[in-house]
């Protein structure tokens, strides 16, 4: 007979990271038990302090990934393994596989929930300037063909398993954190603190958990002083989520997650401009914003980054408001949340030259 006292459980990968820790916060708040899995004894007390069980190890470690997910009532999976050193993606396909495979191991024929993180860019954009849905086709010549990642993990429901893959709007915001910060950081600190080329996930999203994670892929970004980029005068719009709303539709994909592999989106209603998140940024750390032609910040960025500064997404999330009830309850934007919001405190610490330049490590 089941023991009706005992609390479901989590695993998590990324528990101890920018969306994985509000996750973690929020589910042991709503009464699971979460185990994270965790490669330092940082991130160990890290989670401890958040409520969680630290797990020690890391993706590759595959025996632990089975062992854990055998013991779950939902696997939430938000590390992307990306090395930068390496050219050919065809290794992360192979590395993530691998961890899904492990999870499949456990999870097969139980009907559980598997997790996994993806981005909203995944999808290509609305030629019309239209809002776009789950059900678009990837963008043409990829940069980082994460759909190969997305597809082969929704595979897995073939063998019994209630697979989602949540894809986190281009900018994750809020709690002074993700790639907000980073990027407020890299524009205004002296390039001489940071390598000329800093291997970072940028996501203000792209995915921190792939970290990210989503964001999360990282990508090559010069270290800029003293002024903010966009890319096209910044023409190009695109969707944000706040981290705190991100974390309540993992919650609820692991509930309501229905039978056999689907996709949602977690993109707040309505879109910003590039723009505007640029002048933001420069009013709060008072430096000016510099445009650059797309071919100018391929040269100087990188193709992902680049192209992530110029990319329009108009990604919906109405299927996730229709078949899981997600709900927007943060009501303060990207761009209020930046001027007077919780991203004061990190503009200030880099107007007065006291910024951590251990920023990416302290998420």
């Amino acid at each position: 007979m089941a023991d009706a006292t005992k609390k479901q459980r989590i695993f998590m990968t990324g528990a101890s990271g920018y969306v994985g820790s509000v996750i973690t916060e929020f589910a042991v708040a709503d009464g699971w038990e979460v185990h994270g899995l965790s490669r330092s004894e940082a991130n160990d007390e890290k989670l401890r302090k958040l409520g969680a069980v630290p797990v020690r190890g890391d993706v590759t470690s595959l025996d632990v990934l089975r062992r854990e997910a055998a013991e779950a009532d939902v696997v939430i999976h938000l590390v992307h393994p990306f090395d930068p050193s390496l050219r050919d993606y065809s290794v992360t396909v192979k590395a993530q596989a691998a961890a899904a495979d492990a999870f499949a191991d456990s999870l097969q024929g139980t009907g559980k929930v598997l997790l996994t993180t993806g981005g909203a860019l995944m999808a290509a954009s609305d030629p019309n300037g239209g809002e776009t849905d789950e059900t678009a086709p990837a963008p043409d010549n990829e940069i980082i063909p994460r759909t190969k990642v997305e597809n082969y993990d929704l595979s897995l429901a073939e063998k019994g398993i209630r697979v989602a893959s949540i894809r986190l709007a281009p900018f994750v915001y809020g709690r002074g954190g993700s790639g907000v910060r980073l990027f407020s950081t890299y524009q205004k600190l002296p390039s001489r603190l940071f390598p000329s080329q800093v291997p970072t996930f940028i996501r203000v999203s792209a995915q921190d958990e792939f970290a990210n994670s989503p964001s999360l892929s990282p990508v090559q970004m010069g270290a800029k002083n003293g002024h903010v980029l966009t890319v096209d005068e910044g023409k190009a719009h695109t969707t944000t989520v706040h981290v705190d709303d991100a974390a309540r539709l993992y919650l609820l994909a692991a509930k309501k997650a229905p039978v056999g592999g689907t996709i949602y989106n977690a993109t707040a209603p309505g879109t910003v401009s590039h723009r505007q998140i640029a002048d933001a940024i420069a009013e709060a750390i008072g430096v000016p914003v510099k445009s650059l032609t797309p071919e100018e910040a391929t040269a100087k960025l990188g193709a992902f980054f680049g192209r992530f500064l110029g990319a329009d997404n108009r990604s919906s999330s109405a299927k996730a408001r229709r078949e899981l009830g997600w709900e927007i309850k943060e009501t303060a934007g990207i761009i209020e949340d930046i001027k007077s919001g919780s991203y004061q405190a990190v503009a200030q610490a880099i107007k007065s030259g006291a910024a951590d330049t251990k920023i990416w490590g302290s998420q």
